[in-house]
């Protein structure tokens, strides 16, 4: 046996084998200590591929970082550039500043739709997983699609109902003009829901479309369109008009457009990271929920406030609108 694997072994690893076999050690041990020793195993193939996905986790998640990193720079250079062309002034810190300013005036009406929100949403949310605990896999189960999919058709559906309202206080408060009832806005909401509904799901379609299109679509779309929700609040025209007018609104100020957008994610994603931490420490078994909860509601209440004191930023520098045209549109 060793003559014959003379020809695939060193001399040294040859006669250590041997050795053993003499001094009467068990052949199958033996056997074993040597293949440990020649040839140790680095990882197990289980271990191999652990490492390997975590690798390439980690290279796609660097290569996003720096491609965002690399467009916010970019972002905030042609920002620069597009704000020294044109003379009609779009302040980033003006819009962050009333978007403060708007929350403090109307907790009652901003935090209360978002605290509904939060409610329904999470309650909605909360059912569904309950009703389908145990279930092994989502693909396994066609119906827990199907469940997820109306969760979010009427969420979405609600949420354009209570941006609505949202929509139509902050932007009353952020022309400075006389603050409607409760029941006022109830009613202008209803009214003017139907319009609202149709340009928020046309801008997720198309978005959604626009970033399946390597991206740049949809940044475009983003920015030319993405206060179209409060164009229909504020001057009352149809979902094709809204659209018109917000391409037409938003000319020459869209990388600014963008700056405040990437700040605006960023901002509302750390306050919603924040308070869901602090609303899961209290939570007890419900934690989880709770945190949804608290963020949803931060996000229902900001998002119509930050949109109304963009919408007035845009107005105001381009073209001088005031309270009077607001007034005249809900009289």
């Amino acid at each position: 046996m060793l003559r014959g694997a003379r020809h695939r072994l060193p001399p040294k690893a040859i006669r250590r084998r041997a050795g053993m076999l003499v001094a009467g050690a068990d052949p199958i041990g033996a056997n074993r200590i040597f293949a440990r020793n020649a040839f140790p195993p680095r990882f197990s193939r289980k271990g191999e591929i652990d490492m390997d996905r975590e690798m390439l986790a980690g290279l796609m998640g660097l290569s996003l970082l720096g491609v965002f990193v690399i467009g916010v720079v970019v972002t905030v250079v042609m920002a620069i550039r597009e704000a020294r062309r044109h003379e009609w002034e779009f302040g980033i810190g003006n819009v962050i500043g009333r978007t403060g300013e708007l929350l403090a005036r109307l907790p009652l009406v901003l935090g209360g739709i978002g605290l509904l929100a939060g409610i329904l949403f999470t309650g909605a949310f909360a059912a569904i997983v309950g009703h389908f605990r145990g279930t092994v896999s989502i693909l396994e189960n066609s119906s827990l699609w199907g469940a997820f999919l109306v969760y979010w058709l009427i969420a979405f559906t609600i949420g354009v109902f209570f941006r609505t309202i949202g929509l139509r206080a902050a932007i009353d408060a952020a022309f400075g003009s006389e603050r409607a009832s409760l029941a006022d806005l109830l009613r202008d909401a209803a009214r003017l829901f139907p319009r609202i509904f149709g340009v928020s799901a046309l801008l997720v379609i198309a978005t959604w479309f626009g970033y399946a299109l390597l991206i740049v679509p949809g940044i475009i779309v983003t920015c030319a369109w993405f206060c179209v929700a409060a164009i229909v609040v504020a001057e009352d025209c149809s979902v094709t008009e809204a659209f018109s007018r917000g391409s037409e609104l938003t000319r020459g100020a869209r990388w600014r457009i963008l700056l405040l957008y990437i700040i605006g994610i960023l901002a509302l994603g750390i306050v919603q990271v924040i308070l869901g931490f602090l609303a899961g420490m209290i939570g007890g078994d419900l934690k989880p929920y709770v945190a949804m909860a608290f963020s949803t509601a931060v996000g229902v209440a900001i998002v119509p406030a930050f949109l109304a004191a963009s919408y007035h930023e845009l107005r105001t520098n381009k073209e001088g609108g005031g309270v009077e045209e607001l007034e005249a549109v809900f009289a």
